[in-house]
């Protein structure tokens, strides 16, 4: 069996869509249309995803002009939290962003304390108020 040939054809009938989309049948599919209910990643592919990802996430953070000022470790923090959940559910932390960049880190770690986030993974959550908390102005 030629699996170079069933790949190039596999390409052409598929399509690639870089982002997730529902396929006819309305399954959550992406790449050339790999079904991610049924995907399997090698730690090769994960680590090649995060690369991507990381780099994608810093081009956006930095897009951010309050971003761009802040020091490393809370540019760490605020990057950590938005792989998290996201830069617009870090974008909602209003307050927190306010307090930063008046750089009251111990009120922004409140701020990411009182949260839902916070109640959702505290542990997690906990390690980055204790680095927020904790930063030297």
């Amino acid at each position: 069996m030629d699996l170079k040939r069933i790949k190039e054809r596999i390409r052409d009938e598929e399509g690639l869509r870089l982002k997730p989309y529902k396929d006819s049948l309305g399954i959550s599919t992406i790449g050339y249309g790999f079904r991610l209910d049924k995907l399997r990643l090698s730690i090769v592919s994960a680590e090649i995803i995060l690369n991507d990802y990381v780099k994608w996430l810093q081009e956006d953070l930095e897009a951010l002009e309050w971003y761009r000022g802040l020091s490393e470790s809370v540019k760490e923090i605020i990057y950590e939290m938005s792989y998290q959940i996201g830069i617009s559910g870090m974008l909602k932390f209003k307050k927190m962003i306010d307090l930063i960049n008046l750089k009251d880190y111990e009120g922004a770690s409140k701020e990411m304390r009182n949260s839902e986030w916070y109640k959702q993974t505290p542990n997690r959550v906990k390690r980055l108020v204790e680095r927020m908390k904790n930063v030297k102005s």
